[in-house]
């Protein structure tokens, strides 16, 4: 790969001008029986032109009705562009290549099972891709449960002093970041860049951004793309996922 392109084009960011460039919204899935109804009709209820989106739900063969309630939801919009793929092995970064070899859109965001988006999250997603020439755009995610103990570990996901300096979990202003939790890119970022380290379990966002900015990228945040993630709702899920983060990213 030439180096002097790559940083040329992660730098200058590669969003063109187009008006509703085609959007690919790729979902990692495994086992959101849940969530994945809510994650999927919000993104179905944005203020972009439906024929301008596509949704891929990369599932990692669940096995708790997660592909049903997906596979019912597609059958019913049969005017939507929705698909399900298969993540055999089931981690993010994989599910988010299969998703990016498969995207038509010009512009690709992540999005996780586990979230739900406002209507114009897309827009100004896009938005502000064209504004700032970033090589990638995103907002704080704000984290919501239901029961008390969810509630409080919400409350803790989106202050500094249980999150540290994620700016992406709490930040109320408009700033240059070292990453984000669900990013939107153009798609010529990957063709230049690579795609996400499959050796990674967890936190292939962040060693994706690092790379990115390593390249001369810059990743800008913004309060006005808003999305909505639900906490692990008792201690032995949270330090489940902690554990996993730790385990495979030290």
């Amino acid at each position: 790969m030439d180096d002097s392109k790559v940083r040329g084009v992660a730098r200058e960011g590669t969003m063109e001008t187009i008006e509703n460039p085609f959007v690919t919204v790729i979902i990692p899935m495994y086992n959101e029986r849940a969530h994945v109804s809510e994650c999927l009709n919000s993104l179905i209820e944005q203020d972009y032109p439906p024929s301008r989106v596509e949704i891929l739900v990369v599932d990692g063969m669940s096995d708790d009705g997660s592909r049903d309630i997906v596979r019912e939801f597609i059958q019913k919009r049969p005017s939507r562009k929705i698909s399900m793929l298969d993540n055999p092995r089931r981690i993010p970064a994989a599910a988010l290549n299969i998703g990016i070899r498969e995207a038509q859109g010009d512009v690709i965001i992540r999005l996780d099972a586990h979230s739900f988006v406002v209507s114009d999250f897309i827009s100004k997603n896009v938005a502000y891709l064209s504004k700032t020439k970033a090589a990638c755009v995103g907002g704080p995610i704000h984290s919501v449960a239901r029961c008390f103990l969810g509630k409080a570990i919400a409350l803790a996901m989106s202050s500094p002093f249980g999150v540290g300096n994620a700016l992406f979990r709490y930040a109320q202003k408009e700033q240059y970041v070292d990453t984000v939790a669900f990013g939107a890119y153009s798609k010529a970022v990957f063709e230049e860049i690579g795609l996400f380290d499959e050796e990674l379990i967890y936190s292939e966002d962040n060693e994706f951004n690092y790379r990115l900015q390593k390249h001369g990228g810059k990743i800008f945040l913004t309060p006005a793309i808003r999305s909505f993630y639900h906490t692990r709702e008792s201690l032995k899920e949270l330090w489940r996922q902690y554990y996993h983060c730790l385990l495979y990213t030290s």
